[in-house]
């Protein structure tokens, strides 16, 4: 028998059961991002997600400003992100956030936990095609990963506390890179 996604409380996302959601997904990978390279910014950024999902219960109007907010603002990060130096430090440091616990804690439907899977799965290819970790170090990852990888087989049965503790096996494998 397959179980039903179920609503869970999620920090960046103040509403309640039964409210309908945009795809966040990709707003919780910036928030990664620039809570390593740039976090004064993580805050507002936040903040515009938080109003563009209170705005989808209040109304057409309030919605609209708040996405006309985060369209602006994404140009402007948009520019910040074409002038900094992602170096393997770098990297790790955002690979090593979107791992943490609390930012898996906003991973609570399955496109969250896709783009996070898929996020990490990139930065270390990147990071084993730069040379940053060693074949060997990818391949003690590679099961852990696809392990990762598992727990988005049916979005039907996606299961939240299952990616965080796959995510922190990993988390645990890349403290020694």
């Amino acid at each position: 028998r397959e179980a039903f996604a179920t609503w869970r409380a999620n920090p960046s996302r103040p509403l309640g059961p039964g409210v309908p959601l945009f795809n966040d997904a990709n707003l919780i990978m910036l928030r990664a991002a620039l809570s390593v390279t740039a976090p004064q910014r993580y805050d507002e950024l936040r903040d515009i997600g938080i109003r563009l999902h209170r705005g989808t219960t209040q109304g057409r109007s309030a919605m609209l400003a708040a996405a006309d907010d985060l369209a602006s603002y994404s140009r402007v990060l948009r520019g910040y992100f074409l002038d900094t130096d992602f170096d393997a430090t770098t990297t790790m440091a955002i690979l090593n956030r979107i791992l943490a616990d609390t930012t898996s804690a906003e991973y609570t439907n399955y496109a969250a936990g896709e783009q996070a899977v898929i996020a990490v799965d990139v930065f270390l290819n990147a990071m084993l095609q730069e040379g940053a970790i060693t074949v060997d170090d990818f391949n003690r990852l590679a099961p852990k990963i696809d392990r990762a990888f598992d727990t988005l087989q049916k979005p039907t049965s996606y299961d939240p506390a299952r990616l965080r503790n796959a995510l922190q096996s990993i988390a645990a494998s890349t403290r020694s890179l």
